[in-house]
């Protein structure tokens, strides 16, 4: 081992040590929490028929999750 990988080690090492004593947080981020609530409920949410979602005439195909399905392959396109 070299003396720079030695000494990445070693300050690896001493922050390792340092985490440990400090251990797991104590309480949560409500606000990351709120955050992820509202952007899986925009995943959800089916889009007005304007703009880019114009063409798609079900309610349903209307959402960010009916797109992804698409991009994955594990839905079949329905747009009329």
């Amino acid at each position: 081992m070299g003396w720079l990988e030695q000494g990445c080690y070693t300050i690896n090492q001493e922050m390792l040590s340092i985490v440990s004593q400090l251990g797991p947080p104590t309480k949560k981020d409500t606000s990351l929490e709120k955050e992820f609530e509202q952007k899986e409920a925009q995943r959800f949410k089916a889009h007005p028929k304007s703009g880019i979602w114009k063409d798609i005439t079900l309610q349903e195909h209307r959402s960010i999750d009916w797109i992804d399905g698409i991009h994955s392959g594990d839905k079949k396109i329905a747009l009329l």
